[in-house]
């Protein structure tokens, strides 16, 4: 219990400063001690408290002209994956297009266009977003990816970012109930582990508002390496 505890609150100031990875690393640390079959639905509902608390925090610096059109694709994206995109797409294959796309991001070459889109494309993102969250679980990596771009300060970043991913665990909540996951029973667990994103988001804000946008910068796209590299690890285990 005292370890959960623990790792929500340095996994949700990672998150906090960064704007990834701590979801991440909080799911490597919970197969430590729950069972496989339970982390996925425990994990997917401290992420939602996680991501709702950054967004509190940091309410007044969301992006809302993005959250209003990414929010339309979210569901559409979530109805699709179920209906459709299980049949067709392998994990590998998905895994294969989000390492493109994060590289792309990172390393092309300054006459090639940066990922900055028109508002209204971020619906478009919201149904892969939707979509994704179903299917491969984890969005953080994806959506990072649209926010390599110059014209954001961190708040922004972290903030928007967060009210997306936030977005795409609520949807997933109601699926986890739908198949029978009994909440209850991980009672103490699922409210430590929130109680615990709660003080890790709150110190990291705090980091957050210390650190100049030269530093975040540089460390968001140090963690969207990172993540491209477990992506294509995930990839070579795969084939």
């Amino acid at each position: 219990m005292i370890f959960l505890f623990l790792a929500a609150i340095i996994t949700s100031a990672i998150s906090s400063v960064t704007g990834m990875a701590g979801g991440v690393v909080l799911l490597s640390l919970m197969t430590l001690w729950l069972p496989v079959s339970v982390i996925i639905p425990i994990h997917g509902l401290v992420q939602l408290f996680s991501n709702s608390f950054r967004v509190y925090y940091l309410r007044e610096s969301i992006n809302k002209k993005f959250i209003k059109y990414f929010v339309v694709g979210v569901p559409i994206g979530a109805a699709i994956s179920v209906v459709a995109l299980r049949n067709f797409f392998t994990q590998k294959w998905i895994f294969i297009a989000l390492a493109i796309l994060i590289a792309y991001s990172l390393f092309k070459p300054k006459k090639l266009p940066s990922l900055k889109l028109k508002i209204y494309q971020w619906s478009i993102v919201g149904v892969i977003a939707g979509a994704l969250a179903i299917i491969v679980g984890s969005v953080g990596p994806f959506l990072a990816a649209f926010f390599v771009r110059e014209d954001l300060e961190k708040k922004e970043i972290i903030s928007t970012k967060a009210s997306m991913q936030m977005l795409c665990h609520f949807i997933k909540i109601p699926s986890f109930l739908f198949i029978g996951f009994d909440y209850k029973a991980y009672g103490m667990e699922t409210a430590l582990l929130v109680l615990g994103a709660l003080i890790g988001t709150k110190f990291g804000v705090i980091i957050l508002e210390k650190i100049n946008d030269k530093v975040f910068k540089l460390l968001f796209k140090s963690f969207l390496a990172i993540a491209l590299i477990r992506i294509i690890y995930k990839i070579a285990a795969a084939a």
